[in-house]
């Protein structure tokens, strides 16, 4: 018996719990399909309905139904939750984020096989995702090396591979419509990557949306805002717990900064130095050869994270500071052949908020 795509089970999930006709619009709307996506999947959703006895009746007027009654539906709907009904089908997209995450947290390298595994897709598809995937990786500083008889792995430090996780997970666009988003009220939240059919392929490439606990993170955000008497602008607060979470689980799993390109010795007389030790001590309790550059992060994305309004410690925005500001706005409007960018009041705000802490 035939069995599903993943996105063929949710369609066929949503009309067995629809008590009405619906029609294209509303199912593609529902689901976030287009018209012509929600046609071709119902030819396959016919097929299985007709192999188990039902039929999908078209409703003139008003949309796709199928008529069974309640204990008929109950009945294929617990067929649909058995594992064997459905077959993970990943999107070019779905495909290329999940393989870069699982790279970036791989810390040995993997064999070309074991990726068409895991994903479900031609040697020609991987090496084509895997094609694009170094593409994006670049801009992180980070090269994809590929060596036969060894395997595929990312080349760089654990800074730019920090980085690059937090650009996938925070809805980075380069690699096709992201699986995750941040908010204040769910933390990282994605339905998808949930999704109870997608489990054992997530479990094979390590990957967990419950890795990163953003919403604890949020907690760590606002102690350093107590800490420091003020606040970060809401993006701001959702970005550091975001690098606070991704900090907390590449510790737990061994994977710690040996070096950061600042001066530390000025670093350490700023007001955020000791606010990033008692927030390291907050995230993570457990040993390491040496956590000074983990503190370091830390001081440096309180320092770089934009701000509400200027702080108590901030120094005073005097004559200079208003020309630089004035000089920088004018290069831009040039370079982006944008005159307006000249007075924009808020690139002067962001400028402000970002140059004063640095």
């Amino acid at each position: 018996m035939a069995s599903l795509t993943t996105r063929q089970n949710r369609l066929l999930r949503y009309l067995l719990d629809a008590t009405e006709a619906k029609s294209m619009a509303d199912i593609g709307r529902e689901l976030d399909l287009t018209t012509r996506q929600v046609n071709y999947n119902l030819n396959a959703v016919r097929r299985w309905l007709a192999q188990h006895n039902a039929t999908l009746l078209s409703v003139p007027g008003k949309g796709i139904k199928i008529d069974l009654e309640a204990a008929q539906r109950r009945h294929l709907l617990q067929k649909l939750a058995a594992p064997q009904a459905t077959k993970v089908v990943l999107t070019a997209a779905q495909r290329r984020q999940l393989m870069a995450l699982s790279l970036l947290f791989a810390g040995e390298p993997v064999i070309l096989h074991s990726l068409q595994k895991q994903v479900g897709a031609s040697r020609s598809t991987v090496l084509a995702d895997l094609d694009a995937i170094a593409t994006w990786i670049k801009q992180f500083s980070l090269t994809l090396v590929r060596r036969q008889n060894y395997g595929i792995f990312l080349r760089g430090n654990e800074f730019s591979k920090r980085q690059a996780i937090a650009s996938l997970l925070w809805g980075d666009h380069s690699l096709g419509k992201p699986l995750t988003k941040i908010s204040y009220r769910y933390g990282l939240e994605s339905k998808w990557l949930q999704s109870e059919l997608l489990q054992p392929t997530l479990q094979k490439m390590g990957i967990s949306p419950n890795r990163w606990d953003v919403s604890a993170a949020l907690e760590q955000v606002a102690f350093a805002e107590a800490e420091l008497g003020g606040r970060f602008t809401d993006e701001s607060v959702l970005a550091l717990a975001l690098a606070l979470a991704i900090q907390r689980d590449r510790l737990e799993r061994g994977f710690w900064l040996t070096d950061f390109p600042v001066n530390e010795e000025w670093l350490h007389r700023q007001t955020v130095w000791p606010t990033a030790g008692k927030l390291l001590q907050r995230i993570f309790t457990g040993k390491a050869p040496s956590l000074i550059h983990e503190q370091v992060y830390i001081a440096v994305q309180l320092l770089s994270s934009t701000r509400s309004e200027n702080w108590p410690t901030d120094k005073e925005i005097d004559f200079p500071f208003n020309a630089f500001i004035e000089t920088f706005m004018l290069e831009a409007s040039h370079a982006f052949h944008e005159p307006e960018l000249r007075t924009d009041l808020a690139l002067r705000d962001g400028l402000a908020a970002h140059i004063i802490p640095a």
